[in-house]
């Protein structure tokens, strides 16, 4: 999870997708990526020395502060085979009345990032329909809530 320094626009977000999507590409690296409010929620999947790497490249990215992993460790299976990164920008879907709790107030990605598997399933509700990852994502073996 991360904020962006300014709001983006969908040229902004489009470099940055060709971007990580050559360099995933290149690395065999799959994910989804969110982007709503100047945050962005992804989940990154692959080889534990790339994703490092990876996560260096986002941490020195001036785009993005605020930088927190919510979650590393192993997993059984991946759940976005074949994407070097789905994306979907959520800050135009239906704005207002689909983020708006009862006390009014907006979902903010860091503090979903409090518990993984929320995180998760809120990417999961956005991937495309067709995709068909896991839905009883535990944390996986490493999770140290289990």
């Amino acid at each position: 999870v991360s904020q962006s320094v300014r709001p983006m626009n969908e040229s902004e977000l489009k470099t940055l997708l060709d971007g990580a999507r050559e360099l995933n590409r290149a690395q065999g690296i799959t994910g989804f990526l969110l982007y709503f409010n100047q945050s962005f929620m992804q989940i990154l999947e692959g080889q534990r020395s790339r994703l490092q790497a990876v996560w260096e490249r986002i941490r020195r990215d001036p785009r993005h502060h605020n930088l927190r992993i919510v979650f590393e460790g192993g997993i059984q299976q991946r759940a976005f085979v074949g994407w070097s990164m789905g994306f979907r920008d959520i800050e135009h879907i239906r704005p207002g009345s689909v983020f708006q709790g009862q006390c009014g107030r907006a979902i903010d990605f860091l503090e979903m990032a409090q518990d993984p598997r929320v995180c998760y399933n809120f990417i999961i509700a956005f991937a495309p329909e067709n995709q068909s990852p896991p839905t009883n994502w535990d944390g996986g073996r490493d999770d140290p809530r289990r």
